[in-house]
């Protein structure tokens, strides 16, 4: 055998195992895509998120060698290292920064980008706070113009609150001379009279009191509780329900307002 025919049956050879080993393109194919999903959809600065793939080994088993990288701000990001990574590499679970901003993050694993998903923040539930701001601080300020009032009138002798709960009724009185005659205007025959003025006991004063009292403990009722659900939920509750309730409470004015039509449409006395 020539040594050209031997070059040549080796060179043949060799191809023969480099087709052998080498895959077609329709074994190799195109890689499958990495599908990231976030988990909540919405996450507040601080809170957990959970990044998770839809492949295995995704990330790095050591969970400080999976890191995210949030947006801080125009041109600034910030590095977060994940804290737990699931056995199968498929799930990392990561801090949000507090300054972190919504909008695309880059999730990397042993310094590989592995993509980017689209983040959406929440503002974090305002706390106690804005409960105390809302609710009790107003109430503590109706509290104290309350008693300054209180001890204001108890100061001044001439204000009784009898006498503001009592209707002002006018009354005349004929004058007499000393014989208890009636006094006569010079000329005629017309009596003179004194006007004077007198308080009488009302009870639909007295009603209309008590029931300013009980709307407002009623208000108080309602509107603490519902602005602890919004400082806590960030979510207005529904109110509509309580309408008939308020308007029930308003009755209780009903005799006030009659006593005052009664008294403005009745003929004055002669």
């Amino acid at each position: 055998m020539s040594l050209t025919r031997l070059l040549i049956l080796i060179l043949a050879g060799l191809a023969l195992v480099a087709a052998s080993v080498s895959p077609t393109a329709a074994q190799v194919g195109a890689p499958s895509q990495v599908k990231l999903t976030l988990l909540p959809a919405q996450v507040p600065a601080g809170g957990l998120l959970v990044v998770t793939s839809n492949q295995d080994r995704t990330f790095d088993l050591q969970a400080s060698n999976n890191e995210v990288i949030f947006l801080v701000g125009k041109d600034k990001q910030e590095v977060a290292k994940a804290r737990v990574v699931s056995p199968d590499g498929r799930t990392i679970v990561v801090t949000v920064p507090s300054p972190a901003k919504s909008g695309e993050i880059t999730i990397k694993s042993r310094g590989r980008e592995i993509g980017q998903a689209g983040l959406t923040l929440t503002e974090p539930p305002a706390g106690n706070w804005l409960y105390i701001v809302m609710a009790w601080f107003p109430i503590m300020f109706f509290a104290i113009i309350l008693i300054w009032l209180a001890r204001s009138l108890r100061k001044d002798p001439g204000w009784k609150l009898g006498e503001a709960l009592s209707e002002h009724l006018e009354e005349k009185i004929l004058l007499r001379d000393a014989n208890n005659q009636p006094i006569f205007k010079t000329g005629t025959q017309e009596p003179i009279y004194e006007v004077r003025y007198k308080f009488a006991s009302s009870s639909s004063r007295v009603i209309a009191f008590i029931g300013l009292f009980a709307i407002i403990t009623g208000i108080f009722a309602i509107l603490i509780p519902a602005t602890y659900w919004f400082a806590r939920t960030q979510e207005v509750p529904e109110l509509g329900p309580f309408s008939t309730f308020l308007i029930a409470q308003a009755g209780i004015f009903t005799p006030y307002i009659a006593n005052k039509v009664f008294s403005a449409v009745r003929p004055p006395s002669s």
